[in-house]
């Protein structure tokens, strides 16, 4: 009888020690999925070249022109275009925030830039008819994958995603 009770409560204890890492281990998972959309958010976006110009981004809408590679701790000036009425823009503030795939729990503001009229040159860009710029200078704080997330008055304008090497 005593070998009965011993043996039920080793498989009772094993069970239930088995149950309780297997429901662990579920919470665990599910807490490192990100959703799809949050997935593909994170791939680099569409690339498209117009004359000696790299863009990523959508002509007519929001493009970034990706000439420069990202460097950790190396500040370059990088330029955005965004198709709008450029009317009552020319000279606004565009503040750009950072997300690293890293940390994406937290956005840094990583640069301030300026909205310009484009110059002669940039007016052979489809569409320039509504075009304006933005010029900032940005220095990357650590490498990998980034998401580039520029705003006016609190409007997000685009999204890019960018990759960011070593020195």
């Amino acid at each position: 009888m005593k070998k009965i009770i011993i043996v039920g409560t080793i498989i009772f204890v094993t069970f239930t020690a088995g149950c309780s890492n297997q429901k662990e281990n579920a919470e665990v998972e599910t807490k490192n999925f990100a959703t799809h959309e949050e997935y593909k958010s994170w791939y680099n976006n569409e690339t498209f070249g117009i004359g000696s110009l790299n863009f990523t981004g959508e002509i007519g809408k929001f493009a970034f022109v990706n000439n420069e590679v990202f460097r950790v701790e190396t500040e370059k000036t990088y330029t955005w275009y965004y198709w709008a009425d450029a009317q009552g823009l020319i000279g606004k503030t565009v503040d750009i925030y950072g997300i690293s795939e890293k940390n994406k729990g937290e956005e840094l503001l990583i640069a301030t830039g300026e909205i310009q009229e484009a110059t002669t040159e940039e007016k052979m860009i489809p569409d320039s008819d509504n075009l304006v710029k933005i010029v900032a200078n940005i220095k990357p704080i650590r490498e990998g994958k980034w998401k580039l997330k520029p705003y006016l008055e609190e409007q997000l304008l685009g999204i890019t995603v960018v990759n960011v090497s070593e020195k």
